[in-house]
Parts: structure tokens; C-alpha cells; sequence
């Protein structure tokens, strides 16, 4: 079954002759084939890159578990801890001290992978680089 606009349909009832009927209508099959490989290809692609993420997701769990059984701080929590205690050293005003710490429980919840999770990474570090502490005249 194919489906055709109308304009399509009128225009392979005025033609009067049947092989350009047929004509017109091996045009449209040819441009529905085209989009119809264009959708395959696409739906190739996605599935091979939902796979490939999944399968990703899976590895990750796996190491997270077998880190878990041999006694290992996965490296997440090891970097929490350690953007934690660097916030503690830098002296920060109440208001920078607040601000950092709710961006840390932010990082702490998102997945490492995510592209979001390395913007708050940095944003945090360029809080913990300015010098807080120290005054110029």
C-alpha cells in the first residue's frame, strides 16, 4: 500500500497515456524506495549506537560491582571525596562554601558520562583555584 498526496494521485489520473501513468509512478516508488533505505540506515546506526551504549553501561556496572567485592573505592566516589576536602581547605565565604557544595551533591547524582557532569567538574575547580584567601592592596 502506498501512500500518495493528492496532487500525486491527480496527476497519474490526467495522464492519458498508460506508460506515462506508469512512468510518474516509477518516479514515486524510486523517491519512497530512496527514503525508505535513508530510514534503514539511520535505524542501523541507532540501534548499533544504543548497543553500544548499553553495552557500555553494563561493562561500567560490572566493574563497579567487582571494585565493590574487592574493597576498591570506585574512582567517582574517590573524586567526590577528594573535591570535598578541597573545598574544605579553600577557605571559601559562606555563600562560594553553599554554592560549591550543592554543585558537588549535583555531580555526585549525575553519571560520569554525561557531558553536564564535566561542566560542573570544571566549574568546581575554578572555584577551588581562585585565591580565596589571600588579599592584595
Amino acid at each position: 500500500h502506498l501512500t500518495l498526496r493528492i496532487n500525486e494521485k491527480q496527476k497519474i489520473l490526467e495522464a492519458g497515456d498508460v506508460t506515462k501513468r506508469l512512468e510518474y509512478l516509477c518516479q514515486i516508488l524510486a523517491k519512497e524506495m530512496e527514503v525508505l533505505e535513508l530510514e534503514r540506515k539511520i535505524n542501523i546506526r541507532v540501534r548499533k549506537q544504543m548497543e553500544k551504549t548499553q553495552k557500555e553501561y553494563y561493562l561500567r556496572e560490572q566493574m563497579k560491582a567487582i571494585q565493590k567485592e574487592l574493597g576498591d573505592k570506585d574512582e567517582r566516589a574517590a573524586e567526590v571525596e577528594e573535591l570535598k576536602n578541597n573545598i574544605e581547605k579553600a577557605k571559601l565565604p559562606k555563600e562560594a562554601h553553599e554554592k560549591a557544595y550543592k554543585e558537588l551533591e549535583r555531580l555526585e547524582k549525575m553519571p560520569p558520562m554525561v557531558a553536564e557532569a564535566v561542566v560542573v567538574r570544571n566549574y568546581l575547580d575554578w572555584i577551588l583555584s581562585l585565591p580565596w584567601s589571600i588579599e592584595t592592596r
